[in-house]
This record gives C-alpha cells, sequence and structure tokens, in this order.
C-alpha cells in the first residue's frame, strides 16, 4: 500500500484519534486535509476504540504491545520498533513502593514476551538505564546571562552570553561535575553545522542525583532522575554490540533477510533486566546519554549525539513560533531521514509512549504513539511517513 499525494502536501500524513473522533492532518503543516485510502483506512482502524490509557497508567505498557501486535498483522513490517516509557513516568512523578516497581518490571517484560510470541521478529532488546533519586537542584537563577534547564535533560544545563562574573560564580558552585566552554566542546567532539550553532557557550553537567534550577525548568515536582548511566543492558542473539551507536550497525546487517524489533525499555539499568544481557557503553568521552531523543537518535542512526540537529540544550524559544513546520514533532522543523526505518528496502513501524520521539527516533513508515504532553493525555497519534520512493 503506497499512499498517493495531492498536489502541496508534504510527505507526511498525520491522524489523530480522540476516542469517537479522528481528524487528518498534513503532518508538515498541521493543517487539516482530507484523505483516504487503503493505508490511512487501515491504520484508522487499528487506532480506532483503542484509546491510549495515559502516562501514568499500567495498561500502557499493554497498548504497546496490542498496538504493536495488530501493525504487525495489519502492516507486515521488516522492522518494528517499540518503545515503553511508563517505567520512566512511574519513576519521575509516581509514588510507588518497591513492591509495585517489581510488578511494573513483571508486566513491562511480559508484554514483551507477548509481543515476541505473536511476531516472528528477532529482538534486540534496551534498557536505557537506571534511575536514581533527585537529591536537589543547581539554582542558575543567580546568574545574569540566560541559563537554561529543561526537564527534557536534566543533567545538563547551558549559558547564553555569560559575564565574567557569571562564570566566576558556575565555578564555584557545589555539585557541579563539568564545565565546558563551546570552544572546548567543539575541539574535543566536533560535531554537525546545525548542533554547534545552536550549542550554548557553555555546557553544566551536573553530579548524579542533582539536576538544574533556571530557564525553562520543569514545574513539576519530581522524584527521580537518570542516574550516570555509563553502561546500559542490551540483550540480542544477533551479534555483539559494545556501544549504543552500534546497535544501528547490528540491525543494518541482519535485515531485511531476518525481520528485527528494537524494543526499548526506559528507566531500567542491569539490576532490573530480566534477559541475559551484556553491558554496552552509553557514552561518549564525558558525556552520558540520558532518556531523551539523542539516547534514542544515537541508537537509530547510529551516530552520536553531536552529529544531530540539536545539543542538550538551546534555546528552542528563538525557532519556535506559529509557522514552524512539524507543529507535532518538538523542535525539529525537519523529520530525519538517516534512521532505521527511513532504509529504502524495508517495510518499518513503530509504537511507543515517548511521545513526539517515538516518530522521530524510529522514522518508520507507520508510527503509532500517545499524544500526550506534560502527562496531559489528549489522545493517540498516528503518523504516515512515505519518502521513501520519491
Amino acid at each position: 500500500m503506497k499512499r498517493e499525494f495531492r498536489e502541496g502536501e508534504s510527505m507526511s500524513t498525520g491522524i489523530i484519534d480522540v476516542r469517537d473522533w479522528q481528524v487528518t492532518v498534513d503532518f508538515q503543516t498541521g493543517n487539516k486535509i482530507e484523505l483516504e485510502n487503503e493505508l490511512t483506512g487501515m491504520v484508522r482502524e487499528i487506532i480506532r476504540n483503542n484509546r491510549y490509557p495515559g502516562d501514568m497508567d499500567l495498561r500502557s505498557i499493554d497498548w504497546v504491545t496490542d498496538m504493536g501486535l495488530r501493525l504487525a498483522d495489519k502492516y507486515n513490517p521488516d522492522f518494528m520498533f517499540l518503545s515503553y516509557a511508563q517505567p520512566y513516568f512511574f519513576s519521575a512523578y509516581g509514588q510507588g513502593t518497591p513492591g509495585e516497581w517489581e510488578s511494573v518490571m513483571k508486566r513491562i517484560f511480559d508484554n514483551v514476551e507477548k509481543f515476541l510470541a505473536g511476531t516472528d521478529f528477532w529482538p534486540v532488546v534496551v534498557g536505557l538505564g537506571r534511575m536514581t533519586d533527585l537529591l536537589g537542584k543547581i539554582d542558575l537563577s543567580i546568574l545574569d546571562c540566560l541559563a537554561i534547564a529543561t526537564n527534557w535533560s536534566l543533567q545538563y544545563a547551558g549559558l547564553f552570553n555569560p559575564t565574567a562574573e557569571d562564570v566566576e560564580k558556575v565555578m564555584a558552585m557545589p555539585k557541579l561535575e563539568k564545565v565546558i566552554s563551546k570552544e572546548d566542546f567543539v575541539k574535543e567532539y566536533g560535531g554537525s553545522e546545525s548542533f554547534i550553532k545552536r550549542f550554548p557557550d557553555y555546557l553544566l553537567t551536573a553530579e548524579e542525583g542533582y539536576t538544574f534550577k533556571g530557564f525553562e525548568s520543569t514545574s513539576r515536582k519530581i522524584k527521580k532522575i537518570p542516574a550516570k548511566n555509563i553502561e546500559i543492558p542490551i540483550y540480542t542473539t544477533l551479534g555483539e554490540v559494545n556501544s549504543l551507536i552500534d546497535i544501528r550497525g547490528l540491525i543494518d546487517s541482519v535485515l531485511p533477510e531476518k525481520k528485527v524489533a528494537l524494543i526499548v525499555i526506559e528507566a531500567i539499568g542491569a539490576g532490573d533486566f530480566e534477559y541475559e544481557y551484556k553491558l554496552c557503553s552509553n557514552k561518549l568521552n564525558s558525556y552520558i546519554y540520558e532518556h531523551i531523543e539523542s539516547q534514542y537518535l544515537a541508537m537509530t542512526t547510529g551516530k552520536h549525539f553531536q552529529y544531530h540537529p540539536f545539543p542538550p540544550v538551546f534555546k528552542f524559544f528563538e525557532e519556535d513560533n506559529e509557522n514552524k513546520s512539524y507543529p507535532f514533532s518538538g523542535s525539529h522543523y525537519t523529520l530525519p531521514q538517516d534512521t532505521i526505518g527511513r532504509r529504502k528496502d524495508i517495510k518499518s513501524g513503530a509504537v511507543g509512549t515517548r511521545g513526539m520521539v517515538t516518530h522521530v527516533a524510529s522514522g518508520a513508515d507507520i508510527c503509532i504513539e500517545c499524544y500526550a504532553r506534560q502527562l496531559s493525555n489528549m489522545g493517540t497519534l498516528a503518523v504516515i511517513n512515505d519518502t521513501k520512493n520519491e
């Protein structure tokens, strides 16, 4: 099934489902469109009457699996991407006890087994790393410069146009692990042109258990944050993985002869991982990946974070306006075309509860994800891409 495009339409279609109501949009502009064909009909049927229960609802774990099985049955992809983000939400914002956490882990791995038993995919299962108690916040509000700290990157903050006095104050702050200037960062890491252009004048790294308070900081109370996960667990029988960026090459090496499912589970490390695992590197030099977009993209593109469009902290507000393209894709104004799902010789699908990141990082032909922001549930979002043959 191949989508037919009308004049003026982009290459991607979005279908938003809010219980008894659905709307189709041009995914690049967000504008409502009228489009009916075999592919949109199939996707509408998959998501209809299968609403997303919510970020803090255990049933959302089952929702990923059930949607994944439906998509695998109807579309028959060669590559499948599943993202289970509920452990992160429960860790960061929940009130759970150790016994409740064990039930979450059991439910996660029971669902992974259910998906694998119902399909013929070869699994690559990755735990994105454990969480740790929030011990405190490093307050950047005393600085005169713009100090950005967001809930998208809890271990890192950025300074823009700091004064010499600002830098001096920062250097004296407790619980800071590292301060690196833009110049020194580029010398050590390099990076893409768009990444370097957006990079702050100084990047700050907090010690384990600490985050930052600054411009764009979250107002929602958070209990746990990602630990310093230098290594993360991975299970696969397809081959060796030494670093998370090796995952892409491993999957590429067996597709399309073998069907592969990349199954990502947030907020779990080796201690919670139920499969026989090996540890792979989750870092580059002193930079350690968190449970954010750059970690996902490192796996699906095979490229480290500095070769993606956005640094850990940047001035998104300068680029966000009513004319921004891809309004459902966070900071992205184009969708990455170098992910596994964009391979021209395969069919790909994705389901996940990490909104925006699921379709951006997978690049799947068909992606079904939660349409939720800051724990507020607005429904289900399906994305239909077809750029491969254009």
